[in-house]
């Protein structure tokens, strides 16, 4: 793939203004993995069971899931997302789901009112998924790997450390949290697979999108924007790897 700084200026000015967490837009390609979050998520859920999406977003993922239960709570501490979330039940007919402002760590739920709690992508807070478990039921959540786009920090000069990034998203760090929150672990995976973006598009609506230490901006960022395209494309597209980590968690009786 052969890139000039026009052509990321011509991307990124196509790209407008962002809203969500839509990601449908973006080509990609990955090696096989183990699992389809989406897949594990049906297959723990029943038609009677009320649901909790923590850090919902705009509610892509979680209003995909809507047929599959009775009712469905999704939260999130960013007023923005919620206006997306409701346009988007809105318009995907999702009528028995909802959307509320709420910080993870502190859920405004009263004890055992869910049978499902999930997560994807975000900070877990264990006690408080505990607290609001039936007994019983189940926590699932997938995370970003400790090690994910392992080349794009040092292109970007920064430090995953000093940033805070977010070491629990380690299946042996995880784990013992849960089991002391009163969780039985049924299944602990995890993969770290080649990934690429296809086009320079779908690459920079990615780090426009994604938390980094800081926000990217062509000002700012353009010079490390073009050399790490160039220092890793090929043909196909643009490089890095995908590591995840999946739980899923029964609250003990």
């Amino acid at each position: 793939m052969r890139v000039s700084a026009r052509d990321i200026e011509r991307a990124w000015d196509a790209l407008g203004t962002l809203r969500g967490w839509d990601f449908s837009k973006v080509r990609d390609a990955r090696g096989p993995t183990p699992w389809d979050y989406d897949d594990v998520v049906r297959a723990h859920l029943r038609p009677e069971h009320r649901v909790l999406d923590v850090g919902t977003g705009g509610g892509e993922r979680f209003i995909g899931l809507a047929s599959e239960f009775r009712h469905g709570v999704g939260v999130d501490a960013a007023r923005s997302m919620l206006g997306t979330a409701r346009d988007n039940a809105s318009r995907a007919g999702a009528h028995e789901m909802t959307f509320a402002l709420m910080d993870a760590a502190a859920l405004a739920f009263g004890e055992a009112s869910f049978d499902v709690v999930l997560t994807r992508h975000v900070q877990i807070h264990e006690e408080q998924i505990a607290r609001v478990l039936r007994p019983g039921g189940l926590f699932i959540t997938q995370e970003v790997g400790y090690d994910n786009t392992l080349n794009i920090w040092p292109a970007f000069g920064w430090d995953r450390e000093a940033w805070g990034w977010d070491t629990d998203t380690v299946l042996a760090a995880l784990v013992p949290r849960l089991r002391d929150a009163g969780f039985h672990i049924r299944t602990q995976c995890e993969y770290d697979v080649p990934y690429m973006f296809l086009d320079l598009e779908s690459f920079l609506f990615w780090i426009r999108s994604v938390p980094f230490p800081e926000e990217v901006t062509l000002d700012a960022h353009g010079d490390a924007l073009l050399r790490f395209v160039r220092d890793n494309s090929s043909a196909d597209g643009i490089h890095t790897n995908e590591q995840r980590i999946l739980v899923v968690a029964e609250k003990v009786a």
